[in-house]
């Protein structure tokens, strides 16, 4: 993984693409989901103006608020885990984070519970873990329908 990462820095995420663990796949995470605003925030925080948009490809993830993209990242699946199990590269600030995150998709709506950089992932969806200890950001979504084709 070091490797991976030096490379990376010196000449583009792009390069993630060759690594076949991150080589992009078909999977049950691809299209555009809609996040599920709570009714009420969280004691201490707003909700944000306008709900974030996902947009899943193979092996990327595009965050968005209206048009502006808030983040843009590299993820492959953990074989084996339950509940699924994600690891998300974004590059911030010109830094690699890494984040771990579990999801679930029951219907039409997808749930990621995601750590903060370089923690433990979470064990199960929740958004707090304790005021001293990891925070985690707990996020709901619904897949968006694609409209009818037109003949």
């Amino acid at each position: 993984m070091r490797r991976t990462l030096i490379l990376a820095s010196t000449c583009g995420l792009a390069l993630w693409l060759a690594v076949p663990a991150f080589a992009a796949e078909p999977n049950e995470l691809d299209g555009t989901w809609i996040q599920i605003l709570p009714e009420r925030p969280r004691v201490g925080y707003s909700l944000p103006l306008s709900p974030a948009t996902l947009v899943i490809s193979g092996n990327s993830i595009e965050e968005k608020v209206g048009d502006l993209v808030c983040r843009q990242s590299l993820f492959k699946r953990v074989p084996g885990r339950r509940p699924n199990a994600i690891d998300l590269m974004t590059v911030v600030s010109g830094e690699f984070w890494l984040t771990r995150a579990i999801y679930k998709i029951e219907g039409d709506v997808l749930t990621i519970c995601e750590s903060t950089r370089d923690k433990q992932r979470p064990a199960d969806f929740r958004s707090w873990t304790g005021i001293e200890a990891e925070v985690t950001l707990l996020t709901t979504y619904k897949r968006q329908v694609a409209p009818p084709k037109v003949k």
